[in-house]
Formats: structure tokens, sequence, C-alpha cells
């Protein structure tokens, strides 16, 4: 197998998520047109429990929000705590690693936030020392927030509702390194890795990889990555190049295929989508 076919490959089988992330990301938060859409960046929106139960379980919910941490970390403002609620923080990176559960605490998170807060932060930010709240770290400039909400108790269920509607998203302004500005994300035509695969997966990767400083994080695949050009410019010229082609091609094949014998599914759908 020859350099390229093998990044190609590996580039399908670590870059999966990311890709399906960014699909995720287009139709539910950027692109007001699909039926996915559901809320703007650093805006929550609520979505009904996964599974049906009984009278407590389907009163519980999860709210959901991707947050856009280029420019300044986020404070997730929370309900002062109630022994009839369970609430869970957790977070999905954009190289698919979920980052959680956070705790909660108590400090001066800013004007009008109360009662309990999470602080998230993403690459090369550093939180307010005057903030004294538990921090949430994002390796990815941007990433999908959720905080899950359950009743303890069949007469909570109003509790947990409400629980659910106080949840607040607030920025906290701090020194951050901010990246240069890219393609707009909401441009750039989304890829289903159900289906064969070609050079618009790379495409996806390449404009996405200076959100995530750190991917991958194992040397040996960053090395074999960068012979793509992915990330550093190279990318559309050696896609360009006809001698290169069959090489890439058959290694998103070849990296397609890994990924149908890994998963023997279908790709999840988004939250609160369809796919």
């Amino acid at each position: 197998m020859s350099d390229l076919r093998r990044a190609a490959r590996d580039a399908v089988v670590v870059g999966a998520a990311t890709v399906r992330l960014h699909r995720w990301l287009v139709r539910t938060a950027l692109d007001r047109l699909t039926s996915d859409f559901r809320a703007p960046l650093n805006t929550l929106w609520h979505e009904p429990p996964d599974q049906p139960g009984g009278a407590a379980e389907r009163a519980a919910g999860t709210a959901w929000g991707w947050l856009d941490l280029r420019r300044e970390p986020i404070v997730l403002a929370l309900p002062d705590p109630d022994p009839a609620v369970s609430l869970t923080v957790g977070l999905l990176d954009l190289a698919g690693g979920l980052r959680g559960p956070a705790p909660a605490g108590r400090g001066p998170a800013g004007p009008g936030l109360g009662g309990q807060a999470v602080l998230v932060i993403g690459p090369g930010q550093a939180p307010p020392a005057e903030s004294g709240l538990p921090v949430l770290a994002c390796p990815t400039a941007v990433g999908l927030l959720r905080v899950r909400v359950s009743p303890l108790g069949a007469t909570s269920a109003g509790l947990a509702q409400g629980a659910l509607a106080s949840l607040r998203l607030a920025p906290a302004p701090a020194r951050a390194r901010i990246p240069p500005p890219g393609p707009p994300l909401a441009d750039l035509a989304t890829v289903d890795i159900r289906r064969p695969l070609d050079a618009r997966f790379l495409h996806v990767l390449d404009v996405m990889a200076p959100l995530m400083p750190d991917w991958p994080a194992d040397p040996v695949l960053r090395a074999r990555l960068a012979l793509l050009g992915i990330g550093d410019g190279g990318l559309a010229a050696l896609l360009a190049d006809p001698a290169a082609r069959p090489a890439i091609d058959a290694g998103l094949a070849d990296g397609q295929a890994v990924l149908r014998r890994r998963s023997g599914r279908s790709e999840p759908s988004c939250p609160g989508g369809r796919g």
C-alpha cells in the first residue's frame, strides 16, 4: 500500500467523527434552512428524553448547545442543587471525545448569574483567576454541550422541567489566541459518511483541523496525515495532481470499509435531527 493510500485510509478512520460532527453542526446550528436547525451557536435548545418511560422519565429532558470557544470561554449557569433532580453536564469535542461529567460550583460567575455554574474553556485559554468555577476544558475550539436533567421521583417532574428551563449560557472574557479566519463552516459542503466518500471528506477535515490544534494526538498518525496537506494549505494542490488521486481515492474507500467493519450499524442521528 502506498503512503498516500495509507494516509487517506487513516484520515477516514480518525476523521470520521469530526466529519460527522461538522454535518451535525451545520444542520442544527448554522444552516437555518434545514429541517434539523435548532439554535445558533452559544444558544441552548431542549430535546425530550431519548427513551420513553414512566411519568418521571418522560418529564426529563436534555439541553444541547454548540459552543464557539474561539474568542472566549463560556459560562453555563445552572439552577441551585435540588435533591429531587439529577443534572449531568458533558461536552463532545470535534474529535468525538466526550468530556465530563463536569462538577458544578459556586463563584462570581458574572452579572446576573447566580446559583451554580461551570466554566467551559477552549484550546489555549485559561480560566479567569477570579471566577472560582469548576472548569470543563474542551481541546477543540467548538464543542457540543449536553446537559441532561432527570427527576429522581414521581413528584419531581415539575422541578426537573424548571431546572431545564433555567439553564443559561454567557461569555466569560479571557485572553485567548483567536485562530486565523478560515472558510465559513456553513459554506462548506457537508458529508454523509454512510455514502461513498470522495475528496469532500478531506476538504471538511482540512477546514476543521485548525479548530483542533492537538488532533490527532498520536504523533505517528499526525505525521502520516501531513502527507495529505490537511490543515497546512497543501491539500488542494495534492488533489489537483492526477498522479496522486488514484491512491487517495483508494485510501478513502479502504477507510470507509474499516468503518463499516467496526460499526456494523448506521450513522447515529444528530441531536434533535434525522441524520
